[in-house]
């Protein structure tokens, strides 16, 4: 991604407050935008320098990708904390940037609505698939749990998140491990609170 990409918005599907929010760079998981208002429509002009698209990443390890999926979903939880509500906004490739230095995550802040909580994690499911193609070298034991994970949709983002955080450490830690050691790593975490993961 180079520099700035602008895209064009009917007036009024950003809130006074989210375009705050977004312009003072408040929320780490969404690029800074500044907005241009018109008669009927606004333009978002967003700073995409330092970040790639996924399909420009190039080949992933196993411990990259997991790293990647990490900070998506962590910072996602995070932007509820300024309101920014998880399935009030776009999840999917074409919003992903990738920084290639630290594997963090960041997206373009595009208004949208999830009809359900299922119709979301579909759309992580197929970023974390996406990952998955790219990883590089064998096995990828872990990452492929990760994805079981979101596809299962049993629990809210915030456990989810934890789960992909311990298989991200069971890869780094042991690279060579098989599918019964990444599915005990990610299964044995104990009860926690679950989230959502959307709000009706």
């Amino acid at each position: 991604m180079n520099g700035y990409i602008e895209r064009t918005y009917r007036k009024g599907m950003f809130r006074s407050y989210q375009k705050e929010i977004l312009s003072r760079e408040l929320c780490d998981i969404f690029m800074p935008v500044n907005f241009i208002e018109r008669d009927t429509e606004e333009t978002a002009i967003y700073r995409v320098a330092g970040y790639v698209p996924l399909a420009a990443a190039g080949p992933l390890s196993e411990e990259q990708a997991l790293t990647l999926a990490s900070s998506l979903i962590e910072g996602m939880i995070r932007a509820e904390q300024h309101c920014i509500f998880i399935g009030e906004y776009r999840i999917c490739e074409e919003v992903l940037g990738v920084c290639p230095d630290s594997m963090n995550a960041a997206l373009l802040y595009q208004p949208w609505r999830y009809d359900n909580r299922e119709e979301l994690l579909r759309e992580l499911q197929r970023i974390m698939e996406g990952m998955e193609r790219r990883a590089a070298g064998r096995g990828n034991s872990c990452l492929h749990r990760a994805v079981e994970i979101v596809a299962a949709g049993r629990s809210g983002l915030d456990i989810i998140g934890h789960r992909i955080e311990m298989l991200r450490q069971k890869s780094a830690e042991h690279p060579s491990d098989t599918e019964t050691d990444c599915r005990s790593a990610a299964d044995g975490n104990g009860e926690r609170r679950a989230l959502s993961g959307h709000r009706e």
